[in-house]
């Protein structure tokens, strides 16, 4: 290694394993010629803008080598990294970060056991405000306090789906979550919602909601800002929104449907996907992912027919067997000649008929593709809710 120049030790170092990066770190902290591989290492730390750190080795590598690596290893990263994830960590594992600063640590993950949250979660919630003052995106798992929420005044992306309050009070996070100014996203499974939603929609810049459905709703907890929901995934969870509530989405633009459970979405059926897509003909995006809903190739083009304005339909992991197409191309037809645009049909995961797919589906109005769509997944019965910012929506309202 010594022997290689330095763009090739930062090569080889970049492939590291990192707790291989601290080994070689702790057995290169010496002098010529070794100090130069050492200074490499230190080089790709101090570039490197994300750290995963697992307390169990974190500890154990600390307890083996060198007394002063994590030390060094903290000092070193301390004034560069933008990003920590600390997974299952102690207060005692937490302080050991105390005699530095982190002043561009802006997204921060953490993660604690249980029996560690009830003896020290309060200490160390302390403790990460005192040593991460710039956060603009904040993943608690385990505890938190809602009143420490107003020290990241600049927070923009928060996600409680993992954590639970020391302060379990609905009306103290309505406060909290009132003077979060910049806050653009928030993702919940916690059971008072309904009560910080009013604070929620009032934030000019507010765009993405992210919620567990733990129960069946009449709507959204989103006021009389539904008319500003451009775009709604749900994940084994839209047949717990009443039907007539769609029909208040008079500006959706993108709707989602997966299903990661093993039933296959049994609980939606075509006619009842139809129905909803009826309320809003202005859709021009339709995504089915793993979702068995269709069994016949007239069901698909009877779902085309209610969004005249459709421009992608994306289906994904549905499994179209050789029984689905039909011996006719007239429903095809029928439905495309009427469309005033043409319809991307995107076909990704959909079984061993791709050569069918190719023979059947041709029109001038439609275009067929193979290529997976990139889609941001969510969790088993959530709901994922995005917005026109509020300042947008009104100046779109206002505008002549």
């Amino acid at each position: 290694m010594n022997t290689l120049n330095d763009d090739c030790q930062l090569l080889i170092i970049k492939h590291l394993d990192f707790y291989d990066q601290l080994s070689l770190f702790d057995a290169t902290n010496g002098g010529e010629p070794a100090n130069r591989l050492n200074s490499n290492v230190r080089y790709i730390w101090q570039h490197r803008p994300c750290f995963d750190l697992d307390d169990g080795q974190f500890m154990s590598t600390d307890k083996s080598k060198s007394p002063t690596l994590m030390d060094n290893f903290l000092s070193i990263i301390s004034p560069t990294v933008q990003t920590l994830s600390l997974y299952y960590f102690t207060f005692e594992s937490l302080k050991r970060f105390a005699p530095y600063k982190f002043p561009k640590v802006t997204t921060l993950e953490y993660s604690l056991n249980t029996d560690e949250a009830k003896c020290n979660g309060d200490l160390f919630i302390n403790l990460v405000v005192e040593l991460f003052p710039a956060l603009t995106s904040f993943k608690p798992c385990g505890v938190v306090k809602w009143v420490h929420l107003k020290n990241w005044m600049n927070l923009r992306e928060l996600d409680l789906s993992e954590c639970w309050p020391l302060d379990d009070d609905g009306c103290e996070l309505e406060i909290e979550i009132a003077e979060l100014k910049m806050l653009e996203e928030l993702t919940t499974v916690h059971h008072c919602y309904d009560n910080i939603s009013s604070a929620l929609m009032r934030l000019t810049k507010f765009r993405k909601f992210t919620y567990f459905l733990y129960q069946k709703n009449d709507g959204f907890p989103v006021g009389c800002r539904i008319k500003d929901i451009v775009k709604l995934s749900f994940n084994d969870s839209i047949h717990m929104i009443h039907p007539r509530t769609f029909k208040h989405l008079i500006n959706l633009r993108q709707l989602s449907i997966l299903d990661n459970s093993m039933l296959g979405n049994k609980d939606l059926t075509s006619s009842e996907l139809i129905n909803n897509l009826k309320d809003i003909p202005q859709l021009d995006r339709l995504d089915l992912i793993n979702v068995q809903i269709w069994g016949l190739e007239t069901e698909l083009w009877k779902t085309v027919a209610c969004c005249p304005y459709l421009k992608i339909l994306n289906i994904s992991s549905m499994q179209l067997e050789e029984n689905f197409f039909h011996r006719s191309r007239r429903p095809m037809k029928r439905v495309l000649d009427k469309r005033s645009i043409p319809l991307t049909l995107h076909c990704h995961g959909t079984g061993g008929y791709e050569h069918l797919i190719r023979s059947n589906f041709k029109h001038p109005k439609l275009e067929v593709s193979f290529e997976p769509l990139e889609f941001n997944y969510i969790e088993n019965n959530f709901v994922e809710i995005h917005f026109l910012p509020l300042q947008i929506a009104t100046e779109e309202e206002n505008s002549p």
